[in-house]
């Protein structure tokens, strides 16, 4: 969809800075909830360029952490709530959860009672039960698997295209290739933001803007502990026994996963090494590392032959949780930054949360100082 505004307006009510997922559902979902002119800034030329179109795709509720999992449930909801007319946004394939060692089957099992309370269907299987699921899986270091099915895979494209569509229609005014340089203060209060397409005046100005979200902060004294990581992904040519219809594998003692792809295996290392300057540069030597891996778990599948690989930018916080929110150090500054490896997961609750917290509204989804600025701020 192209932008609705090709000059930037002088003056709007908020300004939210990034157009990945989580930007673009906060603007969705502030438009329905609050009056007033917001303008949606991403320095792509289109929405979800960068972080957003890097990833792996996957929806994992069955996390250790609460607050993880109930974000990536709220966002389920949304995931699978398609139009008639528009194309499919989730495959519930499940996922594939797998312990080795001595006290596996007590970890399996207790990764699905940590769940349970919240809701989420997870079943206990055996090595056996893993390899019918999944059978080039090689199951002999394997002591258990969790299994849920309720999770699966994102269509990136089609999940963007309807949040854009659902951003514009509600009035939000889109602009894409526009990159905010500095944020803009008048006496301790947001006034606006400078861009590389002039200065717009605004009462409120959300960052949403990935890995460059601590260095806009930093513009009004307003920084946050932020990392910025890179992660490795690559796909295999397409492989005769794989089938599209198993869920995404995951070895968490190993920190590898992998799930069908084009007819091949997408794999990733689980590797969050610092990206000094956004640097997104394949390392062939953590690419060789993720085929061995691959190899160890699926025998054969080092000898693929790679379609393609790539890295994307995971922005972290010290906590392994958002930060979604207002700030009480600059009035009129928000926060939905820190998504790390959970943006696709659950960037459309996050938006909802944000929206919630600035409209003034009880934050249905999790407690809202569980993600918000004011636990990175004290002592």
């Amino acid at each position: 969809m192209s932008p609705t505004h090709t000059s930037l307006p002088k003056s709007v009510d908020v300004v939210i800075i990034g157009g990945g997922i989580a930007g673009l559902a906060a603007a969705t979902e502030l438009a329905a909830r609050k009056p007033g002119r917001i303008l949606l800034l991403e320095q792509e030329r289109a929405p979800g360029q960068h972080s957003t179109a890097r990833n792996a795709s996957l929806l994992l509720s069955n996390t250790e952490d609460p607050v993880a999992a109930q974000v990536a449930m709220a966002s389920r909801s949304f995931y699978a709530d398609t139009a008639e007319d528009e194309p499919a946004r989730f495959r519930p394939v499940g996922s594939l959860l797998l312990f080795s060692g001595p006290d596996a089957e007590a970890r399996a099992r207790t990764r699905i009672s940590g769940v349970a309370p919240l809701g989420l269907d997870a079943s206990y299987l055996t090595p056996d039960e893993i390899r019918a699921r999944v059978p080039v899986l090689r199951t002999d270091q394997i002591g258990a698997g969790a299994f849920a099915p309720a999770d699966g895979v994102i269509e990136i494209g089609p999940t963007v295209e309807a949040l854009t569509h659902r951003a514009v229609r509600g009035g939000v005014l889109l602009m894409c290739g526009v990159r905010a340089i500095k944020l803009v203060t008048d006496d301790g209060r947001l006034s606006g933001v400078v861009t590389s397409a002039g200065q717009v005046s605004a009462g409120t100005v959300v960052i949403a803007a990935g890995w460059a979200a601590s260095t806009l902060g930093e513009t009004v004294g307003a920084p946050l502990p932020l990392r910025v990581t890179k992660r490795h992904l690559a796909v295999t040519e397409p492989w005769e026994p794989v089938d599209p219809a198993w869920p995404f594998v995951w070895d968490l003692d190993a920190s590898f996963y992998f799930r069908p792809e084009g007819g091949g295996l997408l794999m990733c290392p689980c590797d969050v090494p610092d990206a000094p300057g956004a640097d997104v540069t394949v390392d062939e030597v953590t690419i060789a590392r993720t085929r061995e891996m691959a190899g160890r778990l699926v025998p054969g599948a080092d000898q693929l032959p790679l379609a393609r690989a790539w890295a994307g930018l995971r922005t972290m916080t010290p906590d392994d949780r958002f930060i979604i929110g207002p700030d009480p150090r600059v009035s009129g500054l928000a926060w939905l930054a820190g998504l790390g490896g959970h943006g696709m997961a659950g960037g459309p609750a996050a938006g909802i949360i944000l929206a919630q917290r600035l409209a003034g509204e009880p934050v249905t989804i999790v407690d809202a100082a569980l993600v918000g600025v004011e636990r990175f701020l004290k002592g």
